[in-house]
């Protein structure tokens, strides 16, 4: 069983600012799965898998994986889940087929999370150049996969390419859906992040704070995306010399956690949890 993450005063969050200045975006987003839609699956038409059991168990496996053991920190399982699913799409319906990109996305994705960038990019950009191919540059399964495919290009090392896509996914998400929603907030946040670590820091802060102060405003405080975006922020203060606001980001960051780990407590509740 992976170990649930444990949030505490004791969290070591420069040990995690590290691991992202090693990185780079991918450190904090796989998109992560989730609000800025990287692993988040879509359900399959109702008839995809019928009469074919192995194929609906391998996809429903994939699509936990997808919605929760990258987030667990459980990355290896997550890849063995989304792997097995993908080479069985693959081999039955073929490598363009929609549910075969779909798992080959989340796979990079998977991948950028254990610290593999450079698998993470070749699965990344056939499934961007499939899609910018037959859906077209605007559609939103491509801008998803151009802001996937930037991560995992700004890990590898090519800075240069991974901003011109992360822009593209920033500036297209923000017509499509307004320059506040979530999902242009979480690119703008990678876009930041890539942006600070490829050296031009000023900008790169500039953007992740937009980012944070816009989440935490339309999504509230203790939203794990607005967490994630002030860890980040703190994270580009602390190396820019803002060492006092960087820690006093952790601590919020930090007493925030220590909330949603209490709420989560079974003992917490008098009479169990409220459903």
């Amino acid at each position: 069983m992976p170990k649930k993450r444990k949030y505490s005063t004791r969290y070591d969050l420069e040990a995690n600012w590290k691991l992202s200045l090693e990185r780079g975006p991918g450190a904090y987003s796989p998109q992560a799965p989730q609000s800025t839609g990287h692993l988040v699956p879509d359900p399959p038409p109702p008839d995809l898998t019928a009469g074919a059991p192995d194929l609906a168990g391998l996809l429903a496996r994939a699509d936990v994986a997808g919605l929760g053991l990258i987030e667990l920190g459980d990355t290896r399982r997550a890849i063995e889940f989304v792997s097995d699913a993908y080479l069985a799409f693959r081999g039955n319906l073929g490598v363009a087929h929609p549910v075969a990109l779909r798992l080959a996305n989340n796979l990079g994705c998977a991948l950028l999370a254990d610290g593999d960038p450079e698998k993470a990019r070749k699965l990344l950009t056939a499934v961007w150049e499939r899609r910018n191919r037959t859906l077209g540059r605007e559609s939103p399964e491509t801008v998803s996969a151009a802001g996937n495919l930037g991560c995992a290009l700004s890990d590898a090392g090519d800075r240069a390419r991974a901003e011109e896509l992360l822009s593209f996914s920033l500036a297209s998400r923000e017509k499509a859906q307004g320059p506040e929603s979530r999902d242009a907030l979480a690119s703008a946040m990678n876009l930041g992040l890539a942006v600070f670590i490829a050296g031009d820091r000023l900008r790169g802060i500039a953007l992740v704070r937009r980012a944070a102060e816009a989440l935490e405003r339309t999504l509230g405080e203790g939203d794990p995306d607005t967490l994630r975006a002030l860890e980040t922020l703190a994270y580009a203060l602390e190396l820019t010399g803002g060492r006092g606001e960087a820690h006093e980001i952790q601590r919020r960051v930090l007493r925030e956690r220590d909330i949603i780990a209490l709420l989560e407590e079974p003992d917490f509740w008098p009479g169990g949890p409220i459903q």
